[in-house]
């Protein structure tokens, strides 16, 4: 890199070092130390040597680049270009990692070219301030920075429409991020004293978590633009008032990159304005929009009810209170508390699956975690029984991942479960096989999940199976918890979760079946409105449920994609999953008939990777309220078995051994997609959880009122009987409506209660 970046100096392009595959500068102030000195540059390269190249754009290095992102961006560009016919047809260009960028010359004038972000649908601009990735660097997602035409090409100038373009103010857009048409009700308690801590803190609260979630301003990468829009969820957002704003957007600055200087003049004002133009303009949220979507607002009656004290404690998130999970801190700095998080998928997945993803997505018409997560199931139940991932010794991990794909009737997330599994359903021609040892051909699809129904498979097919249920609530339902007579199977799919040996005995006729490795994946569909009534606080309890990834995108517009779910589409899809399913196992005991698992390893990076994430869980765990507790301790495992078919999607994309270790890249992969999917877990159980104790709620105020006479005074006697529960049921339902003050107990024992101010309900 050191060759490289000296050669860009001569050219008179000041460079700074950012981190290798990555686009983070690893100088601060990198604006001002961006440099030409070849002495400079020797020795930050001398001190990080494979650092990828930034060139500071702007006047100082006399360009300015237009970034084309994907397909959409194309499309504004080919606009562009028959809206100003006098764009040259070449300059120096250059391929990314998810697009192109053009380079223009800096124009002279007064009107600077800054950065702008979205000046058309996927363009934006890197000029004054800003900074690009050049070739050879990396980007994150494995491709290398390219210059497709030569770096020789002359960097032309730029017509004086396009710089009308490229200059113009543009209103930044906010990232997925669900629109609001109606401003919901005020509570009773939000007309409060707001300087009251029983009013102020949550909202206060919960607005300091929010901030830290949004990811750092990186000035030059639409730095302003991010400023502005942590200011807007503070001041619009919240609706905080400014001294409250201005404190925590001053806390957020320590993590910019770098922070604003807010001793300089001209930082400060820089800085400062962008809380000013955050409560004025033209914006296309309602005010308190985020208050609305942390549930900070309310009508709901129930929670009128229970008060303002209790609304302060569900809102902060205390222990045992059991409030939503959406706020909590989840180990990553991008994670969205609010909403449904964008899927990384360039970020992760190989650049050829990355694209089947992003054309799948948009020809079904869903979510990209939909495809994605769904691949990544399939891949693993590809794999199956033949890998393992060795942790430690005594502990390898096998490739089986349970996927629950949330969306309501009418979103179409049946057709592209159905055609991701399909590679699954039927056996391996033996002209594919041929002679070679140790492949099971069987197909591996079953759609009964009853226990009885998949054991009967498992018996024959040694590599394991997936399990594929269009609706998984039936699946859900059928779990008896710890009642094997009642049509409990939940410890046995606990059993083929882990693959381990499963031993069963049958009275008729004295039979005992072994089954080596009992492995069974599973994908499901399901809609939002049985998911709250399948996961229940009390599905918790043996560990199954925080077992299941899930996705809940938000629901897309319906419209019209051209599109298409081609056969070459899904021959690549099909061919890739085979490709693994053909893949033999280690060997096999001819006494036993017992198939051996290839224990793929990691490097030393990888390893290092996985023990920090690993750890970072812990630390989290510990300040976790229980619930929490249970998906993050099972996250520590579940990273691993995303790494398997992440493995093999990377083996297959470089053509390397299957059996060769995990890398860095892909268990830095893992890691990622394990954040994204435990935000996703905590986001979608927490408003279950809510549901469930909301209608808790309902049924015990019902209760109170249902058997209390016209003084509003009520017999526990006369509870427990009408409702079939136990006395001491009926009094542990009563008691935390007894400890805010709503209902008194009358005699000593407990078994009269009244309703306080019942008079003036």
């Amino acid at each position: 890199m050191l060759d490289e970046a000296l050669a860009y100096a001569a050219r008179g392009w000041r460079v700074h070092p950012l981190i290798a595959k990555d686009k983070k500068p690893l100088v601060n102030d990198w604006p001002n130390q961006a440099t030409t000195d070849d002495r400079q540059i020797h020795k930050w390269w001398q001190q990080w040597p494979e650092a990828n190249l930034g060139i500071a754009t702007g006047k100082g290095s006399g360009f300015f680049s237009i970034d084309i992102d994907g397909p959409e961006g194309e499309r504004s560009w080919t606009q562009l270009i028959s809206e100003i016919p006098e764009i040259p047809e070449e300059t120096l260009e250059q391929k990314t990692g998810r697009g192109r960028q053009l380079l223009f010359q800096y124009p002279g004038g007064k009107t600077p070219v800054r950065n702008r972000t979205n000046v058309r649908p996927g363009i934006d601009i890197r000029g004054e301030g800003g900074y690009i990735v050049v070739p050879p660097s990396i980007h994150p997602n494995g491709i290398r920075y390219t210059w497709p035409y030569g770096d020789q090409v002359a960097v032309e100038a730029a017509p004086k429409k396009l710089l009308q373009v490229v200059t113009k103010e543009v209103e930044p857009q906010p990232v997925n991020q669900p629109e609001l048409t109606k401003q919901p009700a005020r509570r009773p308690w939000d007309k409060l004293n707001p300087d009251s801590p029983e009013n102020r803190t949550p909202v206060y609260e919960r607005a300091r978590l929010y901030l830290d979630q949004i990811p750092p301003a990186v000035k030059g990468f639409g730095g302003h633009d991010a400023i502005l829009w942590a200011a807007r969820c503070l001041v619009r957002g919240f609706e905080l008032p400014d001294n409250e704003a201005r404190t925590l957007l001053e806390e957020w600055n320590r993590k910019c990159q770098p922070p604003w200087d807010l001793s300089n003049p001209a930082d400060s004002k820089d800085f400062y304005r962008k809380l000013k133009e955050a409560g004025s303009g033209s914006f296309s949220k309602p005010v308190g929009w985020l208050k609305h979507e942390l549930g900070l607002l309310t009508s709901d009656e129930t929670t009128q009810l229970l008060g303002a004290k209790w609304a302060s404690e569900l809102l902060s998130g205390s222990e045992g209170k059991q409030a939503p999970i959406i706020g909590v801190e989840a180990p990553e700095e991008k994670k969205g508390p609010t909403g449904f998080v964008h899927f990384p998928v360039e970020e992760v997945f190989p650049p050829t699956f990355a694209e089947f993803i992003r054309t799948a997505s948009a020809a079904y018409g869903v979510d990209p975690s939909i495809v994605g997560m769904t691949m990544l199931a399939v891949g693993g139940a590809a794999m199956g029984n033949a890998f393992r991932l060795h942790l430690k010794a005594n502990f390898e991990v096998p490739p089986i991942i349970w996927l629950g794909v949330i969306a309501e009737s009418g979103q179409n997330k049946t057709a592209p479960l159905t055609a991701l599994t399909e590679p699954l359903a039927d056996d391996i021609p033996m002209s594919i096989v041929g002679d070679t040892p140790n492949i099971t051909i069987h197909r591996m699809l079953v759609s009964n999940a009853t226990v009885a129904a998949v054991l009967s498979r498992l018996g024959k097919w040694h590599r394991g199976a997936m399990c594929f249920r269009d609706e998984l609530a039936g699946w859900i339902k059928s779990f008896d918890v710890f009642t094997k007579g009642k049509g409990g199977d939940e410890q046995d799919w606990l059993e083929f979760y882990n693959g381990k040996r499963y031993i069963l005995d049958r009275k008729t006729n004295d039979e005992e079946v072994i089954i080596p490795a009992a492995a069974v994946s599973f994908v499901g569909g399901i809609q939002p409105e049985l998911l709250l009534d399948c996961f229940t606080p009390s599905r918790f309890a043996s560990g199954l449920v925080p077992r299941m990834f899930v996705t809940h995108p938000p629901n897309r517009d319906g419209y019209w994609s051209e599109t298409e779910v081609t056969a070459e589409l899904m021959d690549f899809w099909r061919v890739a999953v085979i490709r693994l399913r053909v893949h033999p196992f280690a060997s096999m005991e001819t006494n036993s008939g017992t198939f051996k698992s290839n224990v793929l390893k990691m490097d030393l990076k990888a390893k290092s990777l996985f023990v920090d994430y690993h750890n970072h869980l812990a630390d989290f765990a510990r300040k976790a309220n229980s619930c929490t507790k249970k998906f993050s301790s099972k996250a520590q495992g579940a990273v691993a078995r995303l790494a398997i078919p992440l493995h093999g999607f990377w083996s297959l994309h470089n053509e390397t051994s299957l059996t060769a270790d995990v890398d860095s890249t892909t268990m830095a992969g893992a890691i990622t997609l394990m954040k994204w999917a435990l935000n996703e877990q905590l986001r979608v159980y927490g408003l279950a959880i809510q549901k469930h104790d909301k209608d808790e709620t309902e049924g015990t105020i019902a209760m109170i009122k249902k058997h209390a006479n016209s003084q509003g005074i009520g017999s526990v006697r006369a509870a427990y009987r009408a409702e079939t529960l136990s006395a001491e049921q009926v009094r542990m339902k009563i008691q935390p409506f007894v400890d805010q003050g709503i209902v008194e107990w009358v005699t000593s024992s407990r078994s009269l209660y009244r309703i306080v101010n019942h008079n003036k309900e």
